[in-house]
């Protein structure tokens, strides 16, 4: 059950600031903003759920 728990976080994280940093893009910007801040928000928060993921899974 470990994993699960490690990879909802990973997903949870990965949206939740896609999302996030794809609105604050849209706003900036347009499209070409809203993609790349939504790409660099897919990556930051899979990293951060992994980390949170792990830490509170033990």
């Amino acid at each position: 059950m470990k994993i699960f728990a490690i990879c909802a976080c990973v997903l949870g994280g990965a949206c939740l600031l896609s999302v996030a940093l794809g609105v604050v893009g849209l706003a900036m910007g347009g499209y070409a903003v809203c993609f790349i801040f939504g790409l660099a928000g897919l990556v930051v928060g899979a990293l951060v759920g992994l980390v949170v993921g792990i830490l509170t899974s033990k």
